[in-house]
Formats: structure tokens, sequence, C-alpha cells
């Protein structure tokens, strides 16, 4: 098995090895040239030896002699290494031992046998080696196994000569650095390869990878294995990307460019790269399912903000520094990847629009490896790849470690167990969501100390914060980030850079107030956004116009909804030049809404089937937007009460969906709920309320109950069960209700306002609740008025209801009157005269400046009947229907000063009148 050349004396010799601690240099160095400290060095004892027969013909048997047809080394203490053309040995220095030898030291064994060791040839895939070593002579097909035994660490690896395959069974990360050190000292591999502190199997399988077919000019055999330390300057990655179509993902470059370009040699991309690499400075987490070209521009925008060269940084990104030959990773190699998140400075998550990396179980076990290796939590940057919102928060909300997916299914078993035995997965889930935004504010703040330097990398970096708060649901906080990247636009006084941030924060605005409900100001800031519609050509002008148009739907401005629509559609179609454009299709598709609220059908019909069929032009049948569409004519053909053409509609969009967005995204669980509103109308109300009920479960799961989507699903499901006289199901929603009311009343909190209101307003519509009702909603009111305004939309929806509850309990309150003095009854006067009091109070509370006459009346009319008469006078009084005696029109501080005897006198006929009543 012989790494010596073919020897032309027959002998016996025995290599006698060194410690690791004690070698320091090749090993034909002899003993006059060793260092004072290696001299003094005892050499091991005979027994620990290796036997090398070279009683044998050139090129005829292995160089180790063989009992039988397998050779053992036992193998102790530090690792060193024996090697081959093509394997690699794990063994230790005191201990190789084969029988029926004799010995002879080292040095003279190189000294006889190789004399002019810079005469000889350097290893296959280690040219830059200075003390290489023949290549062997392979005459043996026998396998050799290689065993290793030591009190703290057990590796074993089985070499076939027959295929040139070396298959380790364990490895441990201390052994095989020191297997590296060995390795360089003997001149089988380059110091370069030992710069990194962390060095796993991995490295080891790099710096000896097994070489099949020679030297490649572009990749060492080495690069064959899977995992790369080093990094990719960021110019190289750069002038790669100018060479991808704009149209490929990561997925595509990978499959279509890099596996094409290492067949041959089976390395990984970044051993075909011509110039330097290094220990990379950044390293790179994402979703192969994302645009490469957006995945680059980000890296790029990010490092360019950071004043940085892009010859000087260098990132670690998988694309490049993986072998994608690899069929699956072995469990070491997940060590590599974590050793080399935690030796990097930052990492960077580039987040895509649609938040697919927040679902894939590689990059949520990155993110957890870069919250453990910062105990500042600010070596984690967020990178937003897209300036639209909406489309990752979904994944965010629903981020779970436990539901995450992988391409391989052992690759993900083998990182679940990882984080299984580091922290509970629910917890992780957690964990990762606080690390995303704690990163970003953190960014944020590091930037705001520096912005007078670069006030645009601050509002990059403000305004990543923001998002992430968005998707916290953090509303409040949101804006405030938002508002102080305005104050800081406006403190530059730069006017391009005012135009550049302001529609973006301007459309981020919009998102928040959607959220929080409050749809005047949404309109407000909208229509500053779409002023800009004819004067760029941007595409935040088109989205916010598209938004507003949604707006004004919602307030039943049809006819301004419809003008403004048809003027955004032609401004796409002057933009892109006639060229199809699914923009147009959401235009086509906002004008079928608009005809479908005014009743107008057919219209909408018409325009939902166009907008299909050019969707289904544009981007196939399988799109979200052809999804879009079939709901649209589900709901024309369910309006016009064609239930079977609504059904095919609908499960079409409804499969859709569900493939590319899953079974609890919202826009599913919107087709869900409207099938479930189709059986109710088809009278099919037990198979509604149990879709209903999943939907409410999912909602649960996903976005809990404060969130006014869930609560919606409670309040229809409530109805149903009372429908089904379920009374014991229909009971618990009304207590869910009721106490996330509550909840929402003492938390006060302006990010949860839209739920507020739709608990209030479906109290408020439930005759059986109106008791309850009133209560609930004259808080709301009074919390609305005080945090938004009078003038806000919820506050007055909500005047509006209380003052319908107020007419109501009046119209009650006196008929109970009625009939408790025509009958005698107690129970009815009790119950008017506590309705009166309340309808009282909350006519004040809605109307102060009026004087609630008739309230007063009734309620001292009851109080009279009970026999109350002395609250009966005093309700009179305060409304102004009773005059007030002396001493009660006088200040209290005069009554207390007047003398008892004068006091007592002064409202003797008042006094007379009480008596006597």
């Amino acid at each position: 098995m012989g790494f010596f050349p073919d020897i032309g004396r027959h002998e016996q010799r025995v290599i006698k090895l060194r410690t690791v601690g004690d070698f320091s240099g090749p090993a034909s160095q002899d003993r006059a040239s060793r260092s004072p400290h290696e001299r003094n060095c005892k050499d091991p004892s005979p027994r620990n030896s290796v036997t090398i027969d070279t009683q044998r013909k050139p090129s005829s048997t292995p160089l180790i002699s063989r009992r039988g047809s397998v050779d053992s080394i036992d193998l102790r203490d530090s690792a060193f290494i024996l090697a081959l053309e093509s394997a690699k040995a794990h063994f230790e220095p005191h201990t190789m031992k084969i029988e029926d030898s004799t010995s002879m030291s080292l040095s003279d064994l190189r000294q006889a046998s190789m004399p002019n060791l810079n005469s000889l040839p350097k290893i296959r895939g280690n040219v830059e080696s200075s003390r290489g070593f023949l290549s062997p002579v392979d005459s043996s097909t026998a396998p050799i196994t290689l065993g290793k035994a030591s009190s703290r660490t057990s590796i074993s690896a089985t070499y076939n000569s027959s295929d040139r395959a070396l298959k380790p069974s364990t490895s441990t990360p201390y052994a095989e650095d020191n297997v590296l050190r060995v390795a360089a000292s003997l001149g089988v591999v380059t110091k370069e390869g030992l710069s990194s502190p962390f060095k796993m199997s991995g490295d080891l399988k790099t710096a000896l990878g097994s070489n099949r077919g020679g030297i490649n000019s572009k990749a060492s055999t080495a690069s064959q294995q899977y995992l790369s330390t080093q990094g990719v300057q960021l110019s190289a990655l750069i002038r790669f990307a100018d060479t991808v179509s704009h149209t490929y993902t990561v997925s595509d470059v990978i499959n279509k460019l890099i596996k094409p370009q290492t067949a041959s040699s089976k390395s990984r991309y970044i051993d075909m790269i011509q110039g330097k690499k290094d220990s990379p400075g950044y390293y790179v987490v994402y979703s192969r399912s994302m645009n490469f070209h957006a995945l680059v521009e980000t890296l790029r925008l990010y490092l360019d903000m950071n004043k940085h060269l892009h010859e000087e940084q260098y990132v670690w990104i998988d694309v490049f520094c993986v072998n994608q030959h690899v069929a699956e990773l072995v469990p070491q190699e997940i060590d590599s990847v974590a050793d080399v998140i935690h030796s990097t400075s930052k990492v960077l998550f580039v987040l895509d629009e649609a938040g697919e990396a927040l679902k894939r179980t590689w990059v949520l076990f990155e993110l957890w490896q870069a919250h453990l290796s910062s105990r500042k939590q600010d070596k984690l940057v967020v990178l937003p790849a897209a300036w639209s919102w909406e489309g990752s928060v979904h994944a965010f909300v629903s981020m779970d470690v436990s539901s995450s997916r992988a391409v391989k299914a052992l690759e993900r078993t083998v990182l679940m167990d990882r984080l299984q035995k580091q922290v509970d997965l629910p917890q992780a889930t957690e964990i990762i969501k606080n690390a995303l935004v704690t990163g970003a504010k953190l960014e944020m703040f590091r930037t705001e100390r520096l912005s007078n330097l670069s006030v645009h990398r601050y509002i990059d970096a403000a305004t990543t914060y923001a998002m992430m708060l968005y998707h916290q649901q953090d509303y409040a906080e949101a804006e405030e980030v938002l508002g102080a990247i305005k104050t800081a636009m406006e403190k530059t006084r730069n006017r391009e850079l005012i135009d550049q941030v302001e529609p973006y924060n301007l459309l981020h605005l919009s998102q928040i107030f959607h959220e929080k409900g409050q749809i005047l100001e949404e309109q407000r800031v909208l229509t500053q956004l779409s002023a800009f519609l004819f004067e760029s050509e941007k595409r935040v002008f088109l989205e916010g116009t598209s938004k507003l148009v949604t707006v004004l739907l919602k307030l039943k401005l049809y006819t301004k909804a419809e003008l403004l629509c048809r003027k955004l559609q032609a401004r796409r179609i002057d933009i892109y030049g006639g060229k199809q454009n699914v923009g147009i299709v959401t235009n086509m598709l906002q004008l079928s809404q608009i005809s479908m609220a005014q009743g107008l059908y057919d219209e909408a019909e018409d325009c939902a089937s166009d907008a299909l069929t050019l969707s289904v032009n544009i981007e196939g049948v399988s799109s979200l937007n052809v999804a879009s569409c079939h709901h649209a004519l589900a709901s024309c053909f369910y309006a016009r009460r064609q239930p079977e053409q609504a059904v095919v509609h609908l499960n079409k969009a409804l499969n859709i969906r569900r493939l590319i967005l899953g079974d609890d995204h919202p826009l599913t669980l919107e087709l869900l709920a409207m099938e479930a509103t189709a059986l109710i109308n088809e009278q099919q109300l037990n198979e509604a309320a149990q879709k209903l009920a999943n939907i409410r479960d999912l909602r649960l799961a996903t976005y809990g109950r404060e969130h006014h989507e869930t609560l919606k699903t409670v309040g229809a499901l409530v109805d149903l069960y009372c429908q089904l006289q379920r009374n014991e199901e229909a009971e618990e929603g009304e207590a869910l209700l009721l106490e996330t009311g509550k909840l929402l009343l003492r938390r006060n909190r302006i990010d949860k306002f839209l739920s507020l209101q739709f608990v209030a307003m479906y109290l408020a519509g439930r005759e059986d609740l109106i008791e309850k009702a009133a209560p609930y909603l004259a808080k709301a009111y009074v919390t609305f008025k005080e945090k938004l305004g009078l003038e806000a939309d919820m506050t007055v929806s909500t005047k509006k209801k209380l003052e319908n509850i107020v007419d109501r309990e009046r119209v009650m309150a006196f008929d109970l009157l009625e009939e408790g003095q025509l009958y005698q009854r107690q129970e009815a006067l009790e119950m008017a005269e506590m309705m009166f009091k309340q309808c009282w109070s909350f006519a004040k509370l809605v109307h102060p400046e009026a004087d609630h006459k008739d309230l007063a009346q009734g309620l001292s009319d009851a109080l009279f009947s009970q026999g109350k008469s002395q609250e009966a006078m005093t309700v009179l009084r305060s409304a102004g229907l009773a005059k007030k005696g002396m001493s009660e029109n006088m200040p209290a501080s005069y009554l207390r000063w007047l003398n008892k005897r004068v006091e007592k006198y002064m409202d003797k006929g008042s006094a007379g009148n009480k008596q006597g009543a």
C-alpha cells in the first residue's frame, strides 16, 4: 500500500514515528537537524512500529505485509496519516504494528531510499506541496481495514483498492484536526488548510479527497467532498451572476449551470473559480426557490451601503461552497456547517418576497446556529429581497420548526435531531422569530449611530426593522419607526433621496393602517402615493394605486373606484407597451369586484372571464392569479344562484391555493369560508358547521384568538350553532368572544382595535346579547375616541352602533315600565329601571349636549312605582325636571360654613315636601 518509492535493496525496515508535539518537520529530517526539544525526546519503544515488507519485485505487491486478505493497523493517541494516491488512512503514532519485521530509523530509511526529495513527483491533488510522495503502484484488489482505538475517540475506515474508495465510519473533530496538522508536516497537504480553527470531517475530506481520473486543471481532488470552509469573493459572485438568465431561480442555477460545469470533476464550484479564496466574513442564508439575481443584488446593495469593496469581501454561499454532487449528507458535515456559521462575523438572511425561506428546515437550522453564535444577538442581519411586506407575513406568523420541509428526508431527520437535543422545537420557533426581530433592531441601532456617514444605510435598516415589527403584528411601533424614517429624510433636505424613499414609506404606512383597520388613514396615504402615477413608471406607484382602488371599493365609492381602475389599466398598457402584464389581470379582477358590489353580475362575469384568459396565457393554468380569477367567477355564479358552475370554479381555485400556499394560508381559508357559506345557503348546516370548525381551528393555531379573522370565524360558527340548536357549543363560542373582548379592552392596544371593533359589532347585532353588548360597546367607543379621535372610522361606526342600542333599549324599557305598572309586576319594573339607567348613561356618553328628559322621566316613573321616591326626585332634579331648594343650590363649602341653627330653617318647605312624599 506504498507511498514509498520502489526500493532496489531487499530488506526489512520499520519506521518509527513521533508524537504530534514532537513532530515539527518532514519525516526525512535526521536527528541533527531537529530542534533541541526534538533531540531530547525519546524515541518510541520498538514495539510501536510499522512493518513494511520491501522484499518484492517492483509493482508486484503492496508495501504493507498482509495477514490473509486484510491488513490491520492499531492506532492510539494523536492521529497521523498514511496517504495513498486515492486513499486516506487515520492512525496514531505510538502503535502501528505488523508482525515479523525488523527495524530501522525513519531518517535512515528516507536517506537511503529517497536521497533527493525535491526531485520526487508530487502527490496528485497537492501541486503546491514541496514535499510530496510518489504515486503508488496498485496491484491489489483486497480490502484494507484501518482501525483506531483510543480512550477518547474511535475512528475507523475501510479502503478498497479495487474501486479506490475510502469510507470512514465515525470521526471526531479533535482527531481529524490532528490528522490535518500531521499531514501538513508530512507535506501531504498544504498548511493553508489549517488556517481555520474549526476543522471537522469536511476539512479532512477536503484536504485528502480522493482523485478519480487524474488532476483537474481547475479543481483539485480534495474538492470532491461536500463542504468548503473558504468563501468566494463578492466580485466573483457578481461576475457569475452576469452570465445567468434573469428568470433563473437558485435551484435553476444549480441544476442548469453548477452541476453540468462540475460534472467531470464532481467538485464544488468554488474550486473551479480562478482567483483568491479566503475565510468568509459573511454567511448567506436564503431559499433556493428565490430568484438568483435578486439574491446577488440584495447582497451587493448591503455590502455597498457598508462601503465594502467587492474584491475584499468573501461570502459563504452554498451554491459555490457545497458539492452539489453529494447525494447524502453525513451528520459530521452538519457540524461543519455550524462551525462555518460560528466563524463568520455576520449571517445575512435574505428573505424572499413569499417567505419560502422560513419554511425550510435548513434555513431554520442556520438561523438557530446564528442565534447561538452571538451573545449580543447582533450577528444576524435580515435583508428583504422585496419592498412589499405582505407576501411573507403568513410565512413568518406560521413559522414552525417541527413542520418545516427539506428536499432530502435524511438531512431533515439529522437536523431535527440536532435541534431537539438543544431545545424544544416550539421554543426554538419563538426564539428564531425573536432573533430575527432583535437582529433587525440592533442593525438599525448600529446604522443610526453612523447615520451622519450614510443616511441611506440607516433608512434601509430601519425599514427592515419596521417590516419585522409588522410581521410580529406590532403595528403601532412599526408606524413609529416609519415616522422616524420620514424625519431622517427631511433632515437631509436631499430631494433625490426623499423622492427615492418616500413612495415606499407611504406604501408601508398604508399596509400598517390596513391591518389596524384605519381605512380613512389608508385612503389618505394611498391618495398621496397615487398622485405620482403618471409621473413615474416605478412599480410602487402602480401597486399603491391598485390598493387605493380596493379601499374606494370598501368605502362604497364605486364610481371613483372604477374610474381610477381604468386609468391604472391604461397606464400599465402605456408602460409595458401593450405587452401582457399580470398587473392588468389584477385591474380586470377589481373591475369585476366593483360590478359585483353594484349587482351587475353579467358584467362582473365578463371581466373575470377575460382576466382568466389573459392570466392563463401569461402564467399557465396553475398560478395564484388564475386562482383569483376562478374565485371571482365562483362569486359571480353564487350570486346568480348557479351553484353547480360556482363549485367547479371554487374547487379549481382551492386546489391551486392549497398546492402553492398551503391549507392554513388566509387566501385558502377564504375559499373554504365561501364554501361553508354556500352550504349554509343550501341548508346543509351540519356540513357547513364542520367546515367552519376546521377553519376556526386552523386560524386559532396560526394567528391566535385575538386576530380579527379568527373572531369572525368564531362568530359565524356561533350563529350556525344557534340555528342547529347546539346550545352548549354556541355558549362556548360566545364565552370565547366575550373573554377575548374583555382582554382586548384591558390591554387597550391599538394594534388589536380591528378585533375589538368586530367583537363590539357582533355583540351589538345579537338581540339576546344586548345587555352584555351595551357596556362593552360603550367602553370600546371611549377607547376609540381617546386613541383615534372622533373622526376616525372605528369611532364613528361604534358610535352609530351605540346609538342604535340606546334606541332599542329605550323602546324595551318603556314596554317593561308599562307592563309593570299595568299588571303590578315587580320584576318588570326592576328590569325597566335597570334598562333606563343604562340607556340614559350611554345616551349622555354619545350625545353629552342633549338633555335626554324622556329617559330621565321614564327612570323616575320606574322608581316611583317601586316606592323609591327619594331616588326619583334626585333623578328629576338632575335632569332639570324638578325645582331645587335653596340649600341644594348653595355650594357645599358655604353650607358647611353656615351655623347649624340657621341651616335647618332655610328649606322648610322643601323638607315638608319631602316628608309628605
